[in-house]
């Protein structure tokens, strides 16, 4: 990182997407992904799920952005190295409502767009359900 000094600081206006006229659609799943990253010095693996693009919009630099839904649940590693979901857990309870085995087999699947609660900044994201 690098220092600056920035002479004149004051309180701009974002621009602000309505999610909530989003709320209720429905969306195809598109994409299914998994992410490795570290969460307290440890590496942890997650599944992200996201539907196909639900609108564009601009951000405050003009550029079109996607809007997607999307939801992201962890997973884990047995004993043995092998990675995978518990029944139990988020990612097996969401594959369950989903009526699937496998992850894979979420692409394709139509879903319900929802808003997620807001996060410790107050943003909220686009999400989904069954």
């Amino acid at each position: 990182m690098k220092e600056v000094k920035i002479e004149k600081m004051q309180e701009i206006e974002l621009s602000k997407i309505d999610y909530t006229r989003h709320i209720g659609k429905k969306a195809t799943i598109e994409s299914v992904r998994t992410y490795e990253s570290e969460y307290m010095g440890k590496p942890t693996l997650s599944l992200e799920v996201k539907t196909s693009v639900i609108e564009i919009v601009q951000n405050t630099d003009g550029e079109d952005v996607e809007l997607r839904a999307g939801v992201r649940v962890g997973l884990q590693t047995d004993k043995d190295g092998k990675v995978g979901w518990g029944k139990d857990t988020k990612c097996g309870k969401f594959l369950l409502s989903m009526n699937v085995k496998h992850p894979d087999e979420l692409i394709g699947k139509n879903v319900t767009v929802q808003l997620t609660e807001p996060n410790k900044d107050g943003r909220r994201f686009l999400t989904f359900t069954a």
